[in-house]
């Protein structure tokens, strides 16, 4: 028992000092410099306008813009190659709703400490029938160290209250996220149902019963056999 406890106690020690070495390399692999220190022209990177405000409130289909850093006209320096940057979105029940991940290619920053420069963007389309409350985002940087790769969050995150919306823009507009993918709005998502509906509506009008539809169908798949054999035949015809 007592052999066990030691043991438990060495591997949490060890773990320890695994964490406090890797927080120790992701706090001094990263500064943060102003293009213009950099002598990088604004044309290059990211542009936009500043990120968003905490007090502001969107509602379903508004677009978020965030940044990292999250002023567009900076840019972090790292010691370490970036090689992709992770956004994370958590809604108000600090569900992860969203997961999106981009390739990096950092610019030369003319520092030898800190030779790379990067940053990056995501807009976010806030989805259909949200939590109501305070959403947050943050961005997880992966570098290539030579022996591996470490993730790290140069930035705290940032914060932004969601309000609820109306109807229109929860069928309309609003996407969904569905197990980490977007979608289109719940309209065109249910597209899949109600198209064919109209068009069996508008078949069942024309043909006036299900057995005139059943005739319309067929007409339709006969017509379009003849129309392959006769494309068939003058390619025939081409070729000899």
């Amino acid at each position: 028992m007592r052999a066990k406890k030691i043991i438990s106690v060495a591997l949490l020690l060890l773990l320890s000092f695994f964490f406090i070495v890797v927080s120790s390399v992701s706090a001094e692999d990263v500064i943060m410099k102003s293009k213009g220190d950099l002598g990088i022209s604004a044309e290059n990177g990211i542009n936009g306008e500043l990120g968003i405000s905490a007090d502001e409130g969107f509602g379903p289909g508004a677009d978020i813009p965030l940044f990292d850093p999250p002023d567009p006209d900076m840019m972090w320096l790292f010691g370490s190659p970036p090689v992709s940057c992770t956004w994370v979105i958590q809604d108000a029940t600090f569900h992860i709703i969203y997961r999106e991940t981009h390739s990096i290619t950092p610019l030369d920053s003319g520092d030898p400490t800190y030779p790379y420069a990067a940053q990056d963007k995501i807009i976010f389309t806030i989805p259909a029938f949200a939590s109501e409350g305070s959403w947050y985002a943050h961005a997880e940087w992966t570098l290539n160290t030579g022996d591996g790769t470490i993730i790290i969050q140069p930035a705290a995150g940032w914060t932004w209250t969601v309000v609820s919306g109306g109807w229109f823009e929860n069928i309309f507009i609003a996407p969904l996220y569905v197990l980490g993918y977007k979608l289109p709005a719940l309209f065109w998502c249910a597209a899949i149902i109600w198209v064919p509906l109209i068009v069996m509506g508008v078949l069942f009008v024309y043909a006036r019963s299900a057995e005139g539809i059943a005739m319309v169908l067929a007409d339709a798949r006969d017509a379009g056999r003849r129309a392959r054999e006769a494309w068939r035949k003058k390619r025939e015809q081409k070729q000899s």
